[in-house]
């Protein structure tokens, strides 16, 4: 009877275990799955070289966007074509067919200034008939692209909006700051319409400092620091109903007039609450999903234990 109970326990563990792996593989290739940029051999193959830090437009169906570009052949890296000169890029209208499939798919959401890689087959190229004696038939393209320009639109920011220009990240930021951290910085505040200075700290040793999300400072520094890295500088344009609003603020020198829209060019010294070696910020969705994994497994063991002890 005994030895009987014990193989019970024994193949339940195990079938609950290989539930728990199995379940955990099927997540993980899922996820891999989601990260997967666009590698079916019938699609165009996107790599980002480089993106700006501040992307306030992206390029959208029928935008009229201006490139460089160089052009070679995949299968063998002989260059075909290019237009290299950003003072003279070429300019088509993205999405209605003025160019080959793959670069109707491939220029699309990018930013001014962002580079990419694009790997294109050759049914979204030029196809079985090639292009001339430079591309031949069914010929896999690839073409490094830098978007310089979306001429026909420009970005607007709403009265509501801080327009936060990020003009230095740390090549490493283990943490970012969030409501509730209490923030060092420096700063230099000026009006944007004449550029008059009223207010700055620049001393990193006697930084300014206050509580993020606690109401202590204007809403457009609420808005406008938020996930800054320790070392991060950025200039934050903010309208005036994120500032002093109607009443401006009589107490700076000089006095903030009414309605005035500000700029502040900041620096996060440091985050006081939190410090560089503290648990670097991260999805723990995988790793929340193995810890109740590991306390069933461990529960059972433990139950397993006692039964032994009771039989």
């Amino acid at each position: 009877m005994k030895t009987n109970a014990i193989t019970v326990v024994y193949y339940f563990s195990y079938w609950l275990i290989s539930i728990l792996i199995i379940q955990e593989t099927v997540e993980s290739n899922s996820l891999l799955k989601s990260r997967s940029i666009r590698s079916n051999k019938d699609k165009v193959q996107i790599e980002t070289l480089y993106k700006p830090s501040s992307c306030l437009l992206t390029s959208q169906i029928d935008d009229r966007l201006a490139v460089t570009y160089v052009g070679t052949l995949t299968d063998n890296g002989r260059q075909f074509d290019a237009s290299e000169d950003p003072t003279n890029p070429f300019v088509f209208k993205v999405g209605v067919g003025e160019v080959i499939k793959g670069w109707d798919e491939g220029m699309i959401g990018m930013c001014e200034g962002e580079k990419r890689v694009l790997r294109i087959p050759s049914q979204l190229a030029y196809g079985h008939d090639g292009a001339g004696d430079d591309i031949p038939p069914d010929s896999p393209l690839t073409f490094h692209v830098e978007l310089i320009e979306i001429q026909n639109r420009k970005y607007v920011p709403k009265p509501s909006d801080v327009e936060i220009q990020t003009t230095f990240k740390p090549s490493t930021c283990p943490i970012k700051s969030k409501n509730g951290d209490r923030m060092a910085m420096t700063y230099v505040g000026t009006l944007k319409s004449n550029g008059v200075q009223f207010d700055a700290i620049k001393t990193p040793d006697h930084p300014f400092e206050f509580k993020l999300g606690a109401g202590e400072v204007i809403q457009g520094w609420e808005q406008g620091l938020k996930d800054m890295c320790i070392g991060e500088r950025r200039k934050l344009i903010i309208p005036a109903s994120l500032a002093y609003g109607t009443h401006g603020e009589s107490s700076s020198t000089p006095p903030i007039p009414p309605n005035a829209d500000l700029i502040f060019d900041t620096e996060l010294i440091d985050i006081r609450n939190r410090h560089l070696n503290s648990e670097p910020d991260r999805d723990d969705g995988a790793e929340g999903r193995w810890v109740w994994r590991w306390s069933v497994i461990e529960s059972l063991g433990y139950f397993f234990e006692c039964f032994l002890v009771f039989l």
